[in-house]
């Protein structure tokens, strides 16, 4: 006999509780599943149709249905299972995906935040060789050095950024100073010259400016500057060369970090020192602008103790540096952290470096002649300087007078 069955029960059975977060790619075993009480259910048939016209058999009842225990009558909830396991989150997916799709993270602020995700990722993430370049930091000017320097110190000994920025600045420092020392050894052999030098010097100018040009005696007094030069066995290239080497680098340093720390650069806002966590941040409490003027004044009153003559241009200039370096706390502390140690290591380490080459020990190994200390010599005050300053302003006010009276129009 074919039929079909029906099953009455005096209660709905209960539905499934099935997480959804089993459902990865069937479920199908376990949506449908009811587990439905059987105690005091009767089956009956819903049809009964014999085929076989001549037959005369009745349909047989139903069989009594068997006790059941109580226990079996409560719903129980059925454990979600999944048709496929998980072994692996494939590579290709990014943090983000992972913890918003299969993590079981409840917390809504930290699921909607995907950028904060996506930036602690990059942050932790170290960089490699040509990365920045491939962020757009290169170029052919001194800068482009700059990030070549930092990208190699921080790939190849794994540093922090904070002492990345220090080892750089140090580095460029050793690279010139073999060209320093060089300089230094010419300015100690032309220091006991120096007077015979500043009169040549003044003649000459004396010569090649105003009313009464001589091209003749100019090259004259220039014969006589050039044999002192030979007499005190001075080359003037690695003098003259100390500036166009030393300037160019300082300012590559300086714009280039300040480029990174005003990109930013991720990896940069995780320093590696906890009383500077982040390099791209503005300094509060101007702690390294003060820092870098106190220095820049310990630097200053080195150089104008080196002087070998009271030369009065150099101490107007030694005291124009002074309040400048006093005047730019105030621009120094609207730059990022970064740029105020690159400029804070840059003055100390210049700082130490002339005490070091004060010492006799080390000029004498360095063949650097002993310094020649003029007692006579006084201090310019800022006072001085500002009438200083004065004079030459009338002097050339006054030079450009004469010229316009001597000129034939």
């Amino acid at each position: 006999m074919l039929g079909t069955t029906r099953i009455l029960g005096h209660r709905a059975a209960p539905r499934l509780f099935v997480s959804p977060r089993a459902r990865l790619i069937s479920t199908l075993g376990t949506q449908r599943v009811r587990k439905l009480p059987v105690h005091g259910l009767v089956l009956t048939p819903i049809t009964s149709r014999n085929i076989w016209g001549f037959s005369s058999s009745k349909p047989t009842p139903p069989p009594a249905a068997a006790p059941v225990p109580e226990s079996v009558s409560q719903p129980t909830e059925l454990e979600p299972v999944s048709s496929v396991a998980i072994d692996a989150v494939p590579p290709s997916e990014s943090l983000s995906e992972t913890l918003t799709s299969s993590s079981p993270i409840t917390d809504p602020s930290i699921l909607s935040d995907a950028s904060s995700i996506d930036t602690l990722t990059s942050a932790l993430t170290p960089l490699q060789h040509g990365d920045l370049a491939a962020l757009g930091f290169s170029s052919w000017w001194p800068t482009g050095f700059c990030y070549w320097l930092y990208e190699s110190l921080n790939v190849t000994f794994h540093l922090p950024w904070f002492w990345t920025i220090v080892a750089g600045t140090a580095v460029t420092r050793i690279l010139i100073l073999p060209l320093f020392i060089t300089s230094q050894q010419n300015s100690a052999r032309l220091a006991p010259h120096q007077p015979e030098l500043l009169k040549l010097r003044d003649e000459l100018t004396a010569l090649s400016t105003g009313p009464n040009k001589d091209p003749l005696a100019v090259q004259r007094v220039a014969v006589k500057q050039k044999k002192l030069y030979e007499k005190a066995n001075v080359n003037m290239f690695p003098m003259l060369a100390m500036p166009f080497v030393q300037l160019p680098l300082q300012l590559g340093l300086f714009f280039g970090t300040r480029n990174l720390c005003q990109a930013p650069l991720e990896q940069m806002k995780w320093s590696g020192l906890e009383m500077m966590p982040d390099l791209t941040a503005v300094d509060p409490y101007y702690i390294l602008p003060i820092a870098s003027a106190l220095l820049m004044q310990v630097q200053l009153h080195f150089s104008q103790q080196d002087m070998s003559a009271n030369r009065e241009t150099m101490a107007n200039m030694i005291n124009f540096f002074r309040v400048a370096s006093v005047a730019g706390i105030w621009f120094m502390g609207s730059l990022p952290i970064g740029v105020n140690l690159q400029v804070f290591t840059s003055i100390a380490l210049i700082a130490a470096q002339n005490a070091v080459l004060r010492i006799p020990s080390v000029r004498k190994i360095c063949g650097i002649a002993p310094r020649i200390v003029d007692a006579n010599a006084k201090p310019v005050t800022f006072k001085e300087s500002w009438v200083n300053v004065k004079k030459y302003i009338a002097d050339q006010q006054r030079l450009a007078e004469e010229q316009a009276k001597g000129k034939k129009w």
